[in-house]
């Protein structure tokens, strides 16, 4: 993963996953990071596309594994 520029983010780490909303995941996940508009900073990233190859229920099943793993929850609106 350190060959990748930029490295992917560690979703472990509470500035990650944890500031995010999920629907903002989703996009990413299904759109990739690469060739991103500048809206997309500083979350640049080189992982593919994915809303080739997942349904969008396997794309939500990769999202809440993620936040399952990390133990942190969807960030919501105070």
């Amino acid at each position: 993963a350190f060959a990748f520029n930029p490295i992917p983010a560690n979703f472990t780490d509470p500035g990650t996953i944890a500031q995010l909303q999920e629907t903002f995941i989703f996009w990413r996940v299904a759109k990739g990071g690469i060739g991103l508009p500048n809206e997309g900073f500083p979350w640049a990233s080189v992982m593919p596309p994915w809303e080739q190859h997942l349904t969008v229920d396997e794309i939500w099943k990769v999202i809440l594994f993620e936040y399952w793993h990390t133990g942190y929850y969807p960030r919501t609106w105070d």
